[in-house]
């Protein structure tokens, strides 16, 4: 059947033109993840999408063979030669971080992280400022803020998955939906931006189990929640105004004591559970407020400000060490993947800790990321590229309201790494 004759839904980005963009993946290790049949499906969507386009205008499908599956050299030099010999507007990586592999990126510069390492608690950043990032396939020249805009579709194990992320449509409407944590009033002039009437919802008092009037499905979200690194299929609110200094009382705790641990000689068994009990304390000032089953799709614009979000893999870039299965997370354990199951045209988020103000009258930490891109989406930039866009100005404007501030500086320079786009992105 030629794509002429397909229906506009099972076609690439529901058969609308897109501008040429680079596709790749590592075929034998998507084949291990989805099946040989449902990476071929998966392929077969962009073939068709090629049919009656100029070779000079046809999508690149780059099925990387060479090296390992984690070898993320191997991978970033293919990539970079192909964007050489061929001329795009985008990079979309199809597979998770154990199929096409994500740096791990130290995003500290030298003088600020030997600063940094310097001061109790390294700073206190619960990822010791390392974060998963897609970045470096649109930098060629190797400027650390990428030129070309990058986008992941994840597999989550699933081929539904990736084909709905694949065909996702572009919405219709000039809708917009929203919701935060009390203690995050600075997102309602973010939400100002949107095109539309409602109104962000303030968790407390929202919570998941009582379903919200508008529920979040409309053609650009918002969310400023808290996340989890370990626990990705909700995101949660503060059940009081000032409830922050507890949580961060909480949080110094669990980094002192996984700090301790960690120099011990079971360093490399670091897992969930010392985590996973300081987690579990601060959580009994936090609600759930939403989850997995409340993602949008349909098109849906998300932008998450909520810590870890948009990880796609079981593990933080800071826990995972090279032996260590890189196992995904997947449609029931990602908010991020539930949304692009359901058709989201992007999730962009952060993949570590995210840092946002608290006084509405502060412009810094993650608030002029979101606010340019908004400002550029809404222009109608298509979202990978928004983010592009977005990080470049925001790297120019370093630092935001810091002049003097060495650890507000690093916070940024987490903030500008961090971001990912999640989905086709276009």
């Amino acid at each position: 059947m030629s794509r002429r004759e397909q229906e506009p839904d099972r076609q690439l980005a529901a058969g609308r033109e897109l501008p040429r963009l680079l596709f790749v993946t590592h075929r034998r290790a998507l084949d291990a993840n989805i099946g040989a049949g449902g990476a071929t499906e998966v392929l077969d969507v962009i073939r068709e999408a090629n049919e009656g386009r100029r070779r000079s205008d046809a999508h690149v499908i780059l099925e990387y063979l060479g090296g390992e599956r984690h070898d993320l050299a191997g991978a970033l030099s293919e990539v970079h030669e192909t964007l050489r010999e061929h001329k795009v507007h985008g990079v979309v990586l199809l597979g998770g971080y154990d199929v096409v592999p994500s740096a791990r990126v130290d995003v500290l510069p030298k003088s600020i992280r030997k600063w940094v390492d310097e001061q109790p608690l390294d700073g206190d950043d619960a990822d010791d400022w390392i974060v998963w990032c897609d970045d470096p396939y649109g930098d060629p020249e190797h400027t650390r803020i990428p030129e070309i805009p990058v986008s992941r579709i994840p597999d989550g194990r699933s081929k539904d998955l990736m084909l709905a992320a694949l065909r996702a449509p572009k919405a219709t409407t000039r809708t917009r939906r929203g919701i935060r944590n009390v203690n995050r009033p600075f997102a309602e002039d973010v939400f100002s931006l949107l095109p539309g009437d409602d109104e962000m919802l303030v968790s407390a008092p929202h919570h998941a189990r009582k379903r919200p009037e508008r529920p979040l499905h409309a053609a650009h979200v918002y969310i400023m929640l808290h996340g989890r690194n370990d626990i990705g299929r909700a995101l949660w609110g503060e059940r009081h105004a000032h409830v922050q200094q507890k949580l961060t009382a909480t949080q110094e705790h669990a980094v002192e004591v996984i700090k301790a641990f960690e120099k011990s000689a079971q360093s490399k068994e670091l897992t969930e559970t010392m985590e996973q009990r300081a987690f579990d304390q601060a959580e009994e000032e936090m609600l759930t407020a939403v989850d997995r089953d409340q993602m949008p799709g349909d098109g849906a614009v998300i932008l998450s400000g909520c810590c870890w979000s948009a990880q796609a893999a079981r593990y933080s870039a800071r826990r995972w060490h090279r032996g260590r299965p890189l196992a995904p997370r997947r449609t029931q354990t990602s908010v991020a993947l539930s949304a692009l199951r359901n058709g989201a045209r992007a999730f962009i988020g952060s993949t570590g800790a995210n840092y946002s103000p608290l006084d509405p009258a502060d412009h810094f930490y993650c608030e002029p990321l979101h606010h340019a891109f908004w400002r550029h989406v809404v222009k109608g930039e298509a979202p990978a590229r928004a983010l592009l866009i977005a990080k470049h100005k925001y790297a120019s404007g370093m630092p935001h309201g810091h002049r003097d501030d060495i650890t507000s500086l690093a916070i940024e320079h987490k903030t500008l790494h961090q971001y990912t786009c999640l989905g086709l992105g276009w």
